[in-house]
């Protein structure tokens, strides 16, 4: 149970990480939001396409950076 906590807690501080970027590189606060809203939802939807069984280990591995992606990892 604590380890499950701590993936959770860890995936929280990785989506606010990456928010945090995105506001950093872009000018104003509403193409900001929307950036790091699109990000995640996208980064969402690589769950997918990873979950196929013919997708490489490499390429597993390499888009384990994004955090949605990550934490379907480690749910699966």
């Amino acid at each position: 149970m604590i380890l499950f906590l701590f993936f959770c807690l860890a995936y929280s501080l990785t989506l606010y990480g990456w928010a945090f970027c995105i506001v950093a590189f872009l000018p104003t606060k509403s193409s900001s939001g929307i950036a790091a809203t699109l990000l995640h939802v996208i980064s969402y939807y690589m769950c997918f396409i990873i979950a196929d069984p013919s997708t490489p280990m490499s390429v597993q591995y390499a888009m384990s950076i994004l955090p949605n992606v990550c934490m379907a990892q480690l749910i699966k």
